[in-house]
Formats: C-alpha cells, sequence, structure tokens
C-alpha cells in the first residue's frame, strides 16, 4: 500500500477555508486521524465538523443581536437543544437577550418617568419599579422645581382681598402674580388670622 504525505501547507489552507478535519482528510486521500496529528503538531485549527461554514457565518452575524443564544441557533439553522454546543464548536461567543431592566434602562436614558415607562409596556409600576431597582436602573423624577416661599406685603394682600371682593376667582388672581390658587387663598386670609388671634 502506498504512504501518502499531506501538505502541513495545504492542510493550513483548507483549514483557513473552514473545513473540517474529516472534510480535509476526504480531499487530501488521508485519514482523519493523520490530519488531526498534523494540526496538533503544527498547530492549525480547524473547524469542527459539526459546524457548517455557511453556519458558522449566520452564527457571526447574529452574535451581536439582543436575542438568546436558542433563538439565534434555530435562525442559524441549528436545532433548538444545540445552540450551546453549536456557538462553543466555531468559538463564538453566544448573544445576549434583552432583558426587562434592558428595555427600562432605555427608557431611563431618553428622560422617561418610571409611571411612563410602565404605561409603555403595559405593566404595572410596582413591576418597574422593582426590576430597576435591583438592577441599579434610576428615573428621571418630574417635580416641579421648588421656589422660594414668597413674602406677601400687606400692600398686595389687601389688593388680593380686594380682588377677591371685587368677584375675581382665585385663579385668575394666581395667574397675575404666577402663583397657585391655593398660596392665594393663605395670602389673603392670613391677615384674618392674625386678627382672630
Amino acid at each position: 500500500m502506498r504512504h501518502i504525505k499531506a501538505d502541513p501547507q495545504r492542510i493550513r489552507a483548507l483549514a483557513a477555508a473552514g473545513y473540517s478535519q474529516s472534510t480535509i482528510g476526504l480531499m487530501l486521500g488521508v485519514s482523519r486521524e493523520r490530519i488531526r496529528q498534523i494540526c496538533n503538531r503544527d498547530g492549525i485549527k480547524t473547524l469542527s465538523g459539526l459546524v457548517d461554514w455557511d453556519r458558522r457565518e449566520k452564527l457571526c452575524a447574529l452574535a451581536d443581536q439582543k436575542i438568546t443564544a436558542r433563538e439565534a441557533a434555530i435562525r442559524a439553522g441549528y436545532a433548538p437543544g444545540s445552540a450551546t454546543n453549536a456557538f462553543r464548536a466555531a468559538g463564538i461567543a453566544p448573544p445576549k437577550a434583552e432583558t426587562w431592566p434592558d428595555r427600562y434602562l432605555e427608557c431611563a436614558e431618553v428622560g422617561m418617568t418610571l409611571s411612563e415607562t410602565a404605561r409603555h409596556f403595559g405593566h404595572s409600576v410596582q413591576r418597574v419599579w422593582t426590576e430597576c431597582h435591583r438592577a441599579g436602573v434610576t428615573f428621571a423624577a418630574r417635580h416641579r422645581v421648588k421656589s422660594d416661599r414668597r413674602k406677601w406685603t400687606e400692600a398686595e394682600r389687601a389688593e388680593i382681598r380686594a380682588r377677591i371682593a371685587a368677584g375675581e376667582t382665585l385663579k385668575e388672581i394666581g395667574a397675575s402674580y404666577g402663583k397657585a390658587p391655593g398660596a392665594i387663598w393663605l395670602a389673603a386670609n392670613y391677615r384674618a388670622k392674625e386678627i382672630a388671634a
């Protein structure tokens, strides 16, 4: 029987093209074991026979998407239960699925409040708060900016009382001073409380 020598440079070129050891052995007319020995001796890395080149490229394209490894494997043509092995054999890190806290973080980054985010996804505020609290996601609060309390002069209080007596509403008076109706009511009644006291 004639002994066939396999050229390491040819093996290296075929391995770089994505062929498995078994396929290279068939192409060169030697056993897979002989190809394995040459690859080990010369440090040639080959693709596992369990993964073909086309599916490996599909896995690479799906690796940066926000889906589960199982979804990526199915899209690349693998059986649903072989996702972990498919990525491990191809030497690719599996994708990380987007979690609810990831989605909540995107909302927080664009300035949405906790309540708006909960309404957006149809979740309860408590659920969003709990998951965000665990993941360290914080939302911007939209409270009114606290202003210094206005000190009404006696002349302003008298004017407010006169306007109320003339029939103006607290809301109308408040709009002219830039204050809420409740603040106008307090200003108008402050002197009356002092007199009563």
